[in-house]
């Protein structure tokens, strides 16, 4: 069976029942490509395991316990022993010309692929135009054969690539293939330097260092450090961490060259690969802590928010920091396959971390990368939410979640959202049952499909890391109808069109479908936040005051407040609140250069949602180096932790614009307003 055929049974398995529209909103693939692989599968079931007619799949109709059995055991078996497609052949002959030592030609492809001298003819030409955008180039010649050109980081990034997404069983296959004993000599002899070195491991994180650090050895390969000049404290601390003592052991075991490069490289790559713990006391903590304090000081003003705890948003975003830094210091590649999703989904929160960072820059010497990016904008999000229960009386929901704290903390947000009646909690594989045994628990919500989940007895549910309206609307269904006692099951939209073709003509029956699936899901959540505001729904002609006149910071931060005080969005509370912000923290209030954004939190005294725009006649000196003066002040009043962040993305890009500039420049209100209505309406 092929990856294709392989996905749509992991998706009937987890489903249970079996409709095309499903499928094809679940995968990419068109209803004619499912009916073919659904065809495949019943003839599989038929010929080989005896299957009858009447417990083969059908459209729209449940899977029978004896088949779904079935299919799990061919799923397990299959998932070790498929023929490559197009794709994963091209990671093959990659992985070939790489290693490749001898004389490598297109015959010895052909047999160690099992396919036709055309197929290698037609693999290699896409992998061409794929190495292209890494700069790497396929040469072939009399002495060698095949071989690649290009340089080392580059070819380590396609590798990273490939393992981190879907090429994990082309690497054991190319072990096998060339008599790589991965499992004996390298993970034992890693396993044993870590435990001297008080280094852990997460196991498919482990998987993946081998696997990089084999081809790298074999294909002599190996990066070579920063090529920038790295900060003063990297170069004083690095051989103090316990990283570098395990790359100095290592290498020395394992034969290879001890160079002070090497050695670097290996120790930053490792550290990228974990999860840091700031209860952990490394030579770096202190660095980087403070400058993670002061990003998340400056989103907290970029975005109008307020952590009530701020050190559990310190402690949560360290885990994932400490890596990001410097995998982005030595440029170590990372694959995040939920990136167009996550940028898309949570686009307003994305633009506010992108410009939080910013500063970042100037000590890495280049951006983050966008997948670095996501991975940020997951653990921002996650913090937009600050509700919290303890009810004995409500339902204790696990969450286990395979990808990460950052995924991990908003996908429990998003669950919390959905399920009010659930308070949740977060839990590895292994600790699961340790949890099933020291608390109650009512189900279990997974991200990755694991049959030993199966043996609970409790229902488990399998969920995408991140829940889009269709995965929402499909879990609610599946939530609600296995505990009766929560509320009526939503309505069934297949049963809704049907209707609606009943006494309508329906001009695009998808687009039905998706808005009927995203008005439910959001309808279900009972405590989901308000709808995204943008700039031009929180910003009225009577917020906006210029030639304003103020002689101290604190006068200035009053006047801004004033038009909405005056025009009922806040109270006097808020006022106070506000002042007593800018007082304890400039650099919450101070957010660039000439720009101020003051701010409280929403239960200290907002009204409703809104703005106000106001233009300093004369700059005022707040004391903040690199940003005074300042003349354009934006103070916000935001009546919860979410609705208002596509505004707050809005007005950062207007902050980055030029021309922006010149019409608050111009003093006159009106063209403020009708600017900001113009170009303010979108939401990001």
């Amino acid at each position: 069976m092929n990856k294709n055929t392989l996905s749509i049974i992991e998706k009937i398995i987890i489903n249970r029942v079996l409709t095309v529209p499903q499928l094809m909103g679940e995968t990419s693939f068109t209803k004619r490509q499912i009916e073919y692989q659904l065809e495949s599968i019943n003839t599989v079931l038929a010929d080989s395991y005896g299957v009858p007619k009447d417990r083969l799949l059908q459209a729209s109709q449940p899977v029978s316990p004896e088949t779904l059995d079935l299919l799990e055991k061919i799923f397990l078996n299959q998932i070790r022993h498929y023929n490559f497609d197009h794709e994963e052949r091209q990671y093959y002959i990659f992985l070939a010309i790489l290693c490749n030592q001898d004389y490598l030609t297109i015959f010895h492809l052909t047999d160690e692929l099992s396919v036709s001298k055309t197929t290698i003819q037609a693999d290699m030409k896409d992998l061409r135009k794929n190495l292209e955008s890494y700069e790497i180039r396929i040469d072939s010649d009399r002495v060698y054969g095949y071989t690649l050109s290009g340089s080392p980081s580059s070819c380590l990034s396609f590798l990273v690539n490939g393992i981190t997404g879907v090429h994990g069983p082309v690497m054991e296959h190319f072990f096998k293939k060339h008599s790589i004993h991965v499992t004996d000599h390298y993970i034992g002899t890693i396993r044993r330097i870590a435990g001297t070195c008080g280094i852990s491991f997460v196991e498919s994180r482990l998987r993946e260092f081998v696997y990089i650090l084999v081809i790298l050895s074999v294909s002599r390969q190996f990066p070579s450090g920063n090529p920038f000049k790295l900060p003063d404290f990297v170069s004083e601390k690095m051989p103090q961490l316990n990283e570098y003592k395990f790359a100095e052991t290592l290498l020395k075991e394992l034969g290879l060259d001890l160079e002070e490069d090497k050695i670097e490289y290996i120790s930053a790559w490792l550290i990228g690969i974990s999860v840091s713990d700031i209860e952990n006391e490394t030579p770096d903590k202190s660095y980087l802590v403070e400058l993670l304090r002061q990003m998340l000081i400056r989103f907290q003003a970029l975005s109008g928010l307020q952590y009530s705890d701020h050190n559990k948003a310190l402690a949560q975003l360290y885990s994932h920091f400490r890596p990001a830094f410097y995998r982005n210091l030595y440029h170590l590649p990372v694959s995040n396959p939920l990136t167009r999703q996550i940028l898309e989904q949570y686009a307003a929160t994305a633009t506010l971390v992108r410009e939080t960072i910013k500063p970042l820059n100037y000590i890495l010497y280049s951006p983050f990368a966008e997948d670095e990016l996501a991975y940020l904008t997951v653990h921002f999000a996650s913090f937009t939410t600050q509700k919290t229960y303890g009810s004995p009386y409500r339902k204790q929901g696990a969450i286990v979640c395979n990808a990460g704290t950052g995924f991990s903390a908003l996908l429990k947000k998003q669950l919390a959202g959905l399920f009010p009646e659930f308070d949740f909690f977060s839990t590895g594989y292994d600790g699961l049952r340790r949890e099933l045994l020291t608390q109650t628990c009512h189900a279990v919500f997974t991200t990755s499909l694991d049959f030993q989940l199966e043996g609970l007895d409790i229902p488990v549910f399998y969920v995408p890391s991140i829940l889009n309206s269709q995965d929402k609307y499909r879990l609610s269904q599946k939530v609600y109808q296995t505990f009766e006692s929560f509320a009526d099951p939503l309505p069934s939209v297949h049963d809704l069109i049907t209707i609606i073709h009943k006494h309508a003509q329906i001009l695009s029956e998808g687009k039905l479908r998706g808005d009927l699936i995203s008005y439910f899901s959001q309808k279900n959540g009972r405590s989901s936040p308000s709808r995204p505001l943008s700039l031009s729904d929180m910003i009225r002609p009577a917020l906006i005051q210029t030639r304003a006149a103020a002689r101290t910071a604190e006068e200035a931060v009053l006047l801004s407040a004033q038009p909405l005080l005056t025009c009922n969005y806040i109270t006097q509370n808020y006022v106070d609140s506000v002042i007593d912000t800018f007082k304890s923290s400039l650099h919450h209030t101070v957010i660039m250069k000439s720009v101020a954004l003051p701010h409280a939190a929403p239960d200290r005294g907002v009204l409703k949602p809104g703005i106000s725009v106001t233009v300093l006649e004369h700059p005022v000196i707040f004391n903040v180096e690199n940003y005074d003066p300042i003349r354009y002040i934006f103070c916000l009043s935001a009546v919860d932790y979410e609705s208002h962040l596509s505004a707050m993305a809005s007005l950062v890009e207007f902050l980055e614009d030029k021309q922006f500039y010149e019409i608050l420049n111009t003093q006159s209100c009106s063209n403020i307003f009708n600017y900001l209505m113009v170009y303010g309406s979108r939401s990001s």
